[in-house]
């Protein structure tokens, strides 16, 4: 007997945004209209509506509507790590890593906050590729312990080998779409730890 789903709108957010992660943007900007249709309350679904939106080249309005729901709604942790991620690929580095530490106060993650922190004073002492070596080094020291991305320190050590092409860590997210996301090398991915 198939259990019924309950809601219908979340799975469609969550394949909507599989199919964004890959390249299928018409398929999945049409899936999250569906899913904000079903559920238009839902700030999670709204949150990812708009971050589809700009991964799918809608830049201007996407930013500029989570902004506002940021500034509305601030203590959501979505509506700041979609903003953390774009004003990364924007080369917007301070106001990434402010959201990026907001991002993890919110979800009670003190060592990430501190990790963005090290990063930010990275940044005003080194630049752009200092503050990616840095989020790789503090990633891959979360990784170690179970907690980090191997997605991220790959990318983020892509970005400081271009030259600091910040737009390296967000977009090997998705290898589908071309551009700096073919920079990153196996070589930069961590070994899993034992």
């Amino acid at each position: 007997m198939k259990k019924p789903i309950r809601r219908p709108s979340g799975t469609r957010a969550w394949y909507a945004n599989a199919l964004c992660t890959h390249g299928d943007y018409a398929k999945s900007l049409a899936l999250m209209a569906r899913a904000r249709a079903l559920d238009p309350a839902d700030r999670a679904i709204v949150a990812d509506a708009y971050w589809a939106r700009f991964v799918a080249g809608d830049g201007f309005e996407s930013v500029a509507e989570l902004e506002r729901m940021a500034h509305i709604d601030p203590k959501f942790a979505a509506w700041h790590r979609y903003l953390w991620r774009i004003y990364l690929v924007q080369g917007r580095d301070a106001d990434a890593l402010r959201e990026a530490v907001t991002t993890a106060e919110l979800r009670g993650l003190p060592d990430a906050a501190e990790r963005y922190r090290a990063a930010a004073a990275r940044l005003a002492g080194g630049g752009r590729p200092a503050m990616l070596l840095q989020l790789s080094s503090g990633e891959e020291s979360a990784w170690t312990r179970g907690q980090g991305s191997a997605v991220a320190i790959a990318g983020y050590r892509a970005g400081a080998r271009s030259g600091g092409d910040a737009a390296v860590a967000v977009r090997c997210r998705c290898p589908a779409r071309p551009g700096p996301a073919r920079l990153v090398q196996r070589a930069e991915f961590p070994p899993v730890p034992r």
